[in-house]
């Protein structure tokens, strides 16, 4: 199994985080290796919403459905892709704004993944840190507009 865990601080509202989080159709503008992603579920989000994704990973488009299968309305939300990979998100409120902790749970199977792991775990970390750092300096420049 690849985990790769990363916290940080969002100078922002929880709401106003979670509201990015789980806006899927902007996830391209904050998340690089994001090509599509969208609720397949009509209504609010909740336990059982399924969405879908296109991205690339190592450096092949690979598409998959997740189904939200933890729900709290600005503090949590854990996704469940196709059985191998989870991701999770949990906010808290802080004195100077909200802490993220994502983290990414990846499994697989046999010799290659085995041999793989490393390169997927670095590459992974890369790309989490980026994702986040972008989408930090997203939110607090509109933080900053609407002061």
């Amino acid at each position: 199994m690849v985990q790769v865990t990363h916290s940080v601080i969002f100078h922002c509202s929880p709401a106003a985080l979670f509201a990015a989080l789980t806006d899927f159709q902007n996830a391209p503008k904050w998340q690089p290796a994001v090509i599509e992603e969208r609720a397949l579920t009509d209504g609010p989000l909740q336990v059982g919403v399924t969405t879908y994704q296109k991205r690339l990973f190592m450096g092949k488009p690979v598409e998959s459905t997740c189904e939200i299968v933890e729900f709290e309305q600005d503090r949590k939300m854990v996704c469940r892709r196709e059985g191998e990979v989870q991701t999770s998100y949990i906010l808290e409120p802080t004195n100077d704004g909200t802490q993220l902790t994502f983290s990414i749970d990846l499994q697989g199977k046999g010799l290659k993944w085995t041999l793989l792991q490393p390169l997927i775990k670095a590459g992974l970390t890369k790309d989490v840190i980026t994702r986040f750092q972008t989408l930090k300096g997203q939110l607090e420049a509109r933080e900053q507009v609407a002061a």
